[in-house]
């Protein structure tokens, strides 16, 4: 009898998790992301469009690399709410998810230091466009934390900074996929959204 009510208790809890998230997809060069988040997300409020720095946001703040690199993007791939980020003056809650496919061309890998790496060289620099810290604000980039993390059976450079993170990854020997995450006051960190993602 206990064994049945502890297996009852164990459906319970699985289904409540089932009706807090759903898998949300989005298709963008070839590729599938999908990831696990309530019902308070939506998918593509921005637009797929081809690469180009000059549509960069100005929270994305270039190192310079970010002309070296040809491919598509997704602003808002993933949306906290049918709002873009700051057209709702009445809401303190903002989360989003912006997906890169990119491909370095051969001028950037000629900048590639002698004795490291070129994957390693090349993940760092494809998350070295979207920069993690603000001037002005408090700390910086020696505040931002970089780790090499495998990410989706895949080598992965990682940077975190407060609410913000970006992921570089390779998808095949020639393209990198970014990720790039924002949170505030949705009840997720940058890393919960980047963890429930899956690419395909």
């Amino acid at each position: 009898m206990k064994l049945k009510i502890a297996l009852l208790c164990v459906a319970l809890i699985l289904l409540a998790s089932t009706a807090n998230a759903s898998e949300k997809s989005v298709s963008i060069g070839g590729h599938t992301f999908t990831a696990d988040l309530d019902d308070n997300w939506v998918t593509s409020v921005g637009q797929i469009a081809p690469y180009d720095p000059k549509d960069l946001p100005d929270s994305y703040l270039d190192y310079g690399n970010a002309e070296y690199w040809t491919g598509t993007r997704d602003f808002y791939a993933f949306n906290y709410g049918p709002d873009l980020p700051g057209e709702n003056e009445n809401s303190d809650q903002t989360g989003y998810a912006s997906l890169f496919i990119l491909k370095p061309d051969t001028s950037l890998r000629s900048l590639k230091p002698e004795g490291e790496d070129e994957s390693s060289f090349l993940l760092r620099a494809a998350t070295d466009i979207f920069v993690m810290w603000v001037p002005g604000m408090a700390g910086g980039p020696e505040d931002e934390s970089h780790k090499d993390i495998d990410f989706n059976g895949r080598p992965a450079h990682l940077v975190e900074y407060k609410d913000l993170g970006t992921i570089a990854f390779f998808l095949d020997n020639d393209t990198i996929a970014v990720i790039c995450i924002y949170t505030d006051n949705v009840g997720m960190r940058a890393w919960d959204v980047l963890d429930s993602i899956t690419v395909e």
